[in-house]
C-alpha cells in the first residue's frame, strides 16, 4: 500500500462524512494530517500505517495539545487517530482514556459507508448472466485472460487495461452477443478493485435488469443497495464523486421487452427505458464500464445519444465471438478438470467448439459428459453426447417433458432454419408452438411455453422483435446433420420436396461423414437418400450428403449418376480422390478441393459459381470437366499439398502426410494398406512401413482391429505435438522427427 494513497482516502473519507473540505494543517506548532473546520467545532485526525503502541501513545500526546489550544479559542475539537492495522485493546484504551477514538482505516470508513460489508453481500449475489443452472447460485469459474477489440482502433485490450482506464475516470462500452463473457469481464474487475479498499476507488457493480422503470440515478442505488440488505443514505450525498467506479451490467436488460413495427417509436421507447442509466452515467465523475448486447441499438451513435456519452471520450469494446486454443486450454484446465486431469487430453481435437456459449453448456454436463467412453474419439461421437446431456437437462428443468421431446422440438427449428434468409433464423413465436406440436402433438401449455423461450442457443433477434434466431452455429450446424441421420433412419419422403436455401457447413458435415463412416452398410442409405433428393427438389439436401462422402477416407468415390441441379456446397473436398458418375450444375460452391484429385470423364461440374478452388493455380489448369464456370479464386497449396511442396526428404515427407492423414482428416483411423498407398507408394514401401511402426512404437498411434483388417487410430491427446510437428517441419527438434528423418 502507497501510504500517500492511504492518507488521501481517510481525508476524503472524511469529506464526505462531514460535508467539508479535508486539509492537512498545521496547529500550535504540530502538523495534523487531516483537519475539517465548523465555525466553533473542528474535527482533527491523526494518520498512521505505524502499529506500535508508543506510536499511538505519542501522537495521542500531540491531538491533546492540539485539542488544548483550539479549547483556550474557544472552538471545540473532536480527535480521531487512525492507523491502517486494527488496533490492539491497549491502543483503544489510551484513547479512551483521553476522549480520543483510536479506530483502524476501514472502521474509520465504515463509520460513514460500511463498504467492506457491502463488498461482502455483493459477492454473495449473481453477476449478470453468470448462474450456475444447477444450483442457482453465483458461477464462480476462473476467469482466464481474454482480449476485448477495441472497435474505434481494432487494437486488443485485457483486463488490466479496462481496469487502469476505468482508475482515469474513464468511459468504457463492452458489447458482444448472449455467451461471450461480459458479466464475467464485469465480475473480474468487480475483484480485482476490491482487492485493496482502501487505495482502490468504490467500486458499485449493479445488475441493470434489476432496475426497470427506474427514471433517476438515486432511483437504482436506492434499490440496488436494498437488494444488499444495505442503507444507501451515505452513498446518496457522494455518489457522483470520482472517488466512486461503476460497473453497469445489462443495458439491454433494463429496458422494455415490448415491441413496434414503428422504428422511431422503438427508438423512443429505448430511449425512455435507459433514462435513470442516461441520468447516474451524467452525474458520475469517476470510471465507468457499461455492457450490453450488440444487438439493443440500431447503432453506436443511438447508442452513445440513449446513454449520454461523448463519442470521442467512449471506449467502445467488443467481445470475440471465441477463445483462442491457447485461451481454450486455460479455461478448461481450470474449470473442466473432468476433460484434462490425468493427462487424458494435452491438446483439443481441430474440431472442439471454441466459442463460450458452447463452453458453457458443455461444462454444465462436464461430469457426465466426459465420464462416457468416447466422447472425443470424434466429432460425431462428441455431438451426441453434447445434444443427450442439453436435452436430459432440459428434462429435468420442465419434468412434463422427456428429452425426446426437447429434440425433436431443436431440430424441427433447426429445419425451419434451412428457408430461412438470414440462415439462424428468424424463428417466430408461431415457430416454436409448431414445433413443439410436431414434436408432442399437443399445443403447449404455459408452463411449455416459458422452455420454447428459453430452449438452450436460442436468444431474440433484435431488441423490436419477440423472433428467435440460433446463437451458435456449433449447435445449429450439429441438429441440422443430426436431421439428415434421423430422415435416413425414419424415411419422410415429404423431405426430398422441400427447397432447402442454407447448406451444412465445416461442422455438420463432419459429423455427418464420422457417422456414415462408422458403419460401412449405412452408405448405400445416404446414397440412395441423395438420389432421392437430387431427383426432386431438395438439391441442398443432395449436396451435403454428398460433400458429406467425399469426406470419408476412401480414395475412390462412384456417385451413380447423382445430378445436383441448383445446390449449394459449403465445402466439397474431392483431395486425393478418384470421383466417378457425379453431376453438378447451376449450383454455388464456396470451397473446392482438388488437390491430387481424379474426375473421371463421366464427372461433369457445369455453370456453377465457385468461390475458391484449392489445389490448382489458375484457370489453365481448371480441368476439361468443368464448363461455363465462374471461379473467383484459386489457391495452390491446400492441406497436403503443403506438406509436399516444403522440400522435405522422402522419410520427412512421408511422416508430415502420415500425421496430416491421421490426425488432421475426419474419421477415426486409416487402413494400413490405404495408408501405405497414399503416403508412399510403391517405391518407398518399406520406408513407409518402418515410419508407421515407429508411429505405433511411441504411443502416438494405435492399432485395432477393423472389419477388413487392422485399422490405425490416433491418439488424440498427442494432437497438439504432432500440429507443432507439421508447422515446423524441417526446424523441428521433435525426437521422432529427427529420428526419422535419419532413415533417409
Amino acid at each position: 500500500m502507497m501510504w500517500k494513497s492511504f492518507e488521501q482516502r481517510i481525508r476524503d473519507i472524511a469529506s464526505f462524512r462531514w460535508n467539508k473540505p479535508a486539509i492537512a494543517e498545521t496547529i500550535a506548532g504540530i502538523k495534523c494530517d487531516c483537519v475539517l473546520k465548523e465555525s466553533d467545532r473542528w474535527i482533527v485526525i491523526e494518520i498512521t500505517q505505524e502499529n506500535s503502541l508508543e506510536k499511538v501513545r505519542r501522537d495521542i500526546t500531540k491531538l491533546l495539545t492540539v485539542r488544548n489550544s483550539l479549547f483556550i479559542e474557544g472552538i471545540y475539537c473532536q480527535c480521531y487517530f487512525v492507523m491502517q492495522d486494527k488496533p490492539t485493546d491497549s491502543m483503544r484504551q489510551s484513547g479512551e482514556a483521553q476522549r480520543i477514538k483510536v479506530m483502524s482505516g476501514m472502521e474509520f470508513q465504515n463509520e460513514y459507508f460500511e463498504y467492506d460489508n457491502y463488498l461482502y453481500a455483493r459477492k454473495q449475489k449473481q453477476f449478470g448472466s453468470l448462474i450456475n443452472m444447477e444450483t442457482g447460485r453465483p458461477e464462480e469459474n476462473s476467469y482466464i485472460r481474454v482480449a476485448y477489440r477495441n472497435k474505434k482502433d481494432g487494437n486488443e485490450v485485457y483486463i488490466d487495461d479496462i481496469i487502469d482506464l476505468l482508475l482515469k475516470g474513464r468511459k468504457i462500452v463492452l458489447k458482444g452477443d448472449f455467451g461471450l463473457g461480459k458479466s464475467r469481464c464485469v465480475k473480474e474487475v468487480f475483484d480485482c478493485l476490491s482487492n485493496d479498499q482502501l487505495v482502490n476507488p468504490y467500486v458499485i457493480a449493479i445488475n441493470l435488469r434489476d432496475h426497470w422503470g427506474a427514471k433517476r440515478a438515486q432511483e437504482i442505488l436506492l434499490r440496488h443497495f436494498e437488494d444488499m440488505g444495505l442503507r444507501a443514505g451515505s452513498i446518496i450525498k457522494t455518489f457522483d464523486n470520482a472517488n466512486f467506479v461503476y460497473l453497469l451490467d445489462g443495458f439491454d436488460e433494463i429496458g422494455t421487452q415490448s415491441w413496434s413495427s414503428d422504428i422511431q417509436r422503438m427508438q423512443h421507447i429505448r430511449e425512455i427505458s435507459v433514462c435513470a442509466l442516461k441520468d447516474l452515467i451524467s452525474k458520475v465523475q469517476g470510471g465507468i464500464l457499461i455492457t450490453g448486447r450488440d444487438y439493443y441499438f440500431n447503432s453506436d451513435d443511438e447508442m452513445l445519444s440513449c446513454l449520454g456519452l461523448d463519442d470521442k471520450q467512449t471506449i467502445i469494446l467488443e467481445c470475440h465471438s471465441e477463445f483462442t486454443e491457447t485461451e481454450l486450454l486455460e479455461f478448461m484446465s481450470q474449470n473442466i478438470p473432468e476433460l484434462t486431469e490425468k493427462g487424458k487430453i494435452k491438446q483439443l481435437p481441430v474440431w472442439f467448439p471454441k466459442r463460450p456459449l458452447v463452453i458453457q453448456l458443455m461444462q454444465k454436463y462436464a461430469e457426465d459428459m466426459f465420464s462416457v467412453e468416447h466422447t472425443l474419439d470424434d466429432i460425431c461421437s462428441f455431438w451426441y453426447v453434447l445434444l443427450s446431456k442439453i436435452c436430459e437437462r432440459e428434462a429435468k428443468i420442465y419434468p412434463a417433458l422427456n428429452p425426446e421431446v426437447i429434440k425433436k422440438v431443436l431440430l424441427y427449428l433447426a429445419d425451419i432454419t434451412r428457408f430461412r434468409t438470414d440462415n439462424v433464423g428468424p424463428i417466430t413465436q408461431n415457430d416454436l408452438s409448431d414445433a413443439f406440436i410436431s414434436a408432442a402433438g399437443i399445443t403447449p401449455n404455459d408452463e411449455t411455453a416459458i422452455m420454447l423461450q428459453r430452449l438452450p442457443s436460442l436468444g431474440r433477434i433484435s431488441a423490436d422483435s419477440p423472433d428467435r434466431q440460433f446463437l451458435d452455429s456449433f449447435i445449429l450446424d450439429g441438429l441440422r446433420a443430426e436431421s439428415i441421420i434421423q430422415l435416413s433412419k425414419s424415411w419422410n419422403a415429404e423431405v426430398f420436396q422441400k427447397e432447402w436455401i442454407n447448406p451444412l457447413n465445416q461442422i455438420g458435415l463432419g459429423i455427418l461423414a464420422e457417422y456414415i463412416g462408422n458403419n460401412s452398410k449405412r452408405r448405400e442409405s445416404f446414397f440412395l437418400l441423395a438420389r432421392n433428393a437430387s431427383s426432386a427438389k431438395n438439391q441442398i439436401l443432395a449436396a451435403d450428403i454428398v460433400s458429406a462422402l467425399c469426406m470419408l477416407s476412401e480414395d475412390y468415390m462412384d456417385f451413380r449418376e447423382v445430378v445436383i441441379d441448383g445446390g449449394y456446397f459449403s465445402n466439397l473436398s474431392f483431395e486425393g480422390k478418384e470421383i466417378q458418375r457425379l453431376t453438378i450444375m447451376n449450383s454455388i460452391i464456396d470451397k473446392l478441393d482438388l488437390t491430387n484429385s481424379k474426375m473421371a470423364e463421366n464427372v461433369e461440374i457445369r455453370k456453377s459459381i465457385i468461390s475458391t478452388i484449392y489445389g490448382i493455380s489458375s484457370k489453365d489448369s481448371i480441368p476439361s470437366q468443368f464448363y461455363d464456370c465462374e471461379v473467383k479464386q484459386f489457391e495452390m497449396l491446400a492441406t497436403n499439398t503443403l506438406v509436399k511442396r516444403a522440400r522435405l526428404s522422402d522419410s520427412q515427407k512421408i511422416l508430415a502426410e502420415m500425421i496430416h492423414k491421421l490426425f488432421f482428416q475426419p474419421g477415426k483411423g486409416r487402413r494400413e494398406e490405404t495408408l501405405l498407398r497414399e503416403t508412399a507408394g510403391s517405391s518407398n514401401k518399406k520406408l513407409s512401413q518402418n515410419i508407421l511402426s515407429e508411429l505405433v512404437k511411441e504411443k502416438l498411434v494405435k492399432i485395432v482391429p477393423g472389419d477388413e483388417g487392422d485399422v490405425y487410430k490416433p491418439v488424440r491427446r498427442e494432437t497438439g505435438r504432432m500440429d507443432k510437428m507439421l508447422t515446423d517441419l524441417t526446424l523441428s527438434k521433435d525426437p521422432l522427427w529427427i529420428k526419422v528423418t535419419e532413415m533417409g
